[in-house]
């Protein structure tokens, strides 16, 4: 029996010390597109031209672009497998998009998520591993030290744009990459309790995840729009959204925008 957990425990440790070589691996094929010349300037296009929002809000949570060219010339072969989530069988799963890196407690790099608003799929996450990180936690998990120390609320929207509208308003902020709440998302929600401000899209899918999220995030408070399907889309439709982000610091506060 004794053999049996020894097996066990150096099988896990051995699968661990992948896991971490792999997301060392990933944060080195993140510096390469970081370091591209042409980065800055299609993050402004993509700032300006199709968001709106501020080019440093995307250049601080390190989101750069893949042209529709396969990344061939500059991308070593040691990537160009699906362990680290940027390839598959027909090349890179990212060109035309402008990537996310999703990254664990210590900031290291465990996925991707890539944007194109033109796309039937929207936002297109990685797998890693065999599994897409959201399941398992929360784009912007590297700021969550700092979040739950400040003692301030926290919002968890949807889609990572939402929250990098929030965070340009001041407030802290992290997405949930969708409407699936798994346990370990909960889990990353409820460490801040009371605090916790969920903001669900408004549509059948988001009426679902506002459901489970009242069920699984009982002290979390629970929001949705009145005005437009997100938070990102509200912003558009009243400017004035961005005055009462920071009005649910009173967890009773009744906004005009939103329920």
């Amino acid at each position: 029996m004794d053999n049996i957990f020894a097996e066990l425990q150096m099988t896990s440790a051995n699968s661990m010390n992948t896991i971490l070589d792999a997301r060392k691996k990933m944060n080195k094929l993140l510096h390469l597109f970081l370091e591209r010349p042409e980065r800055m300037e299609l993050l402004n296009i993509f700032a300006h031209d199709f968001r709106n929002l501020e080019p440093q809000t995307f250049v601080d949570c390190d989101s750069f672009f893949i042209d529709q060219d396969d990344p061939t010339l500059y991308i070593p072969e040691e990537y160009k497998t699906d362990t680290y989530g940027m390839y598959g069988a027909f090349g890179c799963k990212f060109c035309g998009r402008y990537v996310y890196p999703v990254k664990d407690v210590r900031g290291d790099v465990m996925g991707w998520c890539g944007y194109d608003k033109t796309s039937d799929i929207k936002y297109l996450d990685s797998i890693n591993y065999g599994y897409k990180a959201k399941n398992a936690t929360v784009w912007g998990m590297e700021k969550m030290p700092e979040y739950y120390k400040s003692g301030r609320q926290v919002f968890f929207t949807e889609g990572i744009v939402c929250a990098l509208y929030a965070r340009q308003c001041g407030e802290q902020a992290c997405a949930t990459l969708g409407s699936n709440l798994t346990p370990y998302v909960a889990t990353i929600i409820n460490r801040f309790g009371d605090k916790a401000r969920i903001i669900t899209d408004s549509d059948e899918a988001g009426n679902k995840f506002k459901r489970i999220a009242h069920r699984m995030c009982p002290k979390a408070r629970v929001l949705q729009s009145k005005i437009a399907k997100d938070l990102d889309d509200s912003r558009e439709v009243n400017p004035d959204v961005k005055f009462e982000l920071p009005k649910f610091e009173n967890r009773f506060y009744r906004s005009p925008f939103f329920t």
